[in-house]
């Protein structure tokens, strides 16, 4: 005679009884059929102890005054707690990162995205590239009027400049009739 086994299984245990339910999955605890379950956890609770490091303090303080987003920045070469920023509509802001505050009102630099900024070796001069084609060079003391400005419409540039204060480590200077120098950053970088 031929013994017939017949397999029950609760519907209970494997249907959904509303379609808001989760599908319920079966899973095997065999230790011999996960040999790398140890190696993944380990990774797992490491990557959780970064991730509670990074977010425990994720900011030391906020700087407003764009109102759009900022797209680049530079500091200070001669005071290092000096900061300019550069919005994608335009605007350049100025900072002390010691104070937490911002030096001076953000004014309108360009039309469009900045791309670029840089500071001269001794913190005289503000250069800035922007979507508008143009670089353009601003006295840190009363930054809102541009001293002189390069048109760069026929470099043909994509998408980005970079701006250098200095080729290899040495500024390239010129006087003017007044006796005041002015310094142009050379356009290192054309992509």
């Amino acid at each position: 005679m031929v013994k017939v086994r017949v397999i029950h299984r609760n519907p209970e245990d494997y249907v959904r009884t509303k379609p808001g339910d989760l599908q319920k999955i079966f899973r095997n605890p065999d230790p011999h059929l996960h040999p790398f379950e140890r190696e993944r956890e380990y990774i797992r609770a490491l990557n959780a102890v970064k991730l509670q490091k990074m977010f425990a303090k994720p900011l030391l303080f906020a700087m407003e005054g764009h109102r759009d987003g900022v797209k680049c920045m530079t500091r200070g070469k001669a005071q290092v707690a000096a900061l300019w920023t550069g919005s994608c509509n335009g605007e350049i802001g100025e900072w002390n990162l010691a104070s937490r505050k911002k030096v001076s009102k953000v004014f309108q630099a360009h039309d469009g995205f900045i791309r670029g900024l840089c500071v001269s070796p001794k913190d005289k001069h503000l250069l800035s590239g922007g979507d508008d084609r143009k670089i353009k060079m601003w006295p840190l003391f009363s930054p809102s009027s541009s001293l002189s400005t390069l048109d760069v419409t026929q470099l043909q540039l994509k998408t980005s400049i970079a701006l250098s204060s200095a080729m290899e480590g040495e500024e390239e200077e010129d006087e003017d009739e007044d006796g005041q120098e002015q310094t142009m950053p050379a356009l290192i970088d054309q992509t």
